[in-house]
């Protein structure tokens, strides 16, 4: 198949941080400006993360932990390459 499925999977705390810098940087319009509030919106995304986690890996779906951008980066450009080459390698036994 040349469909490539990544899931990108931060930590709970650079979750959190990309979760309250996108509120303050006003690039993520629905999340609430209350603090309590916000921290409730929050824990559902986490819910809803650990729920793609769970799922991704029941179905051998790859899972990129987020420590750096850089590193996250040439996990995927990996990825995408072995797919690559799977898809050729494929493609070039039918033929």
């Amino acid at each position: 198949s040349g469909v490539l499925e990544i899931l990108v999977n931060p930590s709970e705390d650079t979750h959190k941080s990309m979760f309250i810098t996108k509120y303050i940087a006003g690039k993520l319009r629905t999340v609430s400006n209350d603090t309590s509030k916000r921290e409730e919106e929050f824990l559902s995304t986490r819910k809803i993360q650990d729920y793609m986690i769970n799922k991704a890996r029941k179905n051998k779906v790859a899972i990129v932990e987020l420590e750096s951008y850089e590193i996250a980066r040439l996990q995927i450009s990996d990825l995408i390459i072995n797919k690559v080459e799977q898809i050729i390698a494929d493609h070039d036994q039918e033929v």
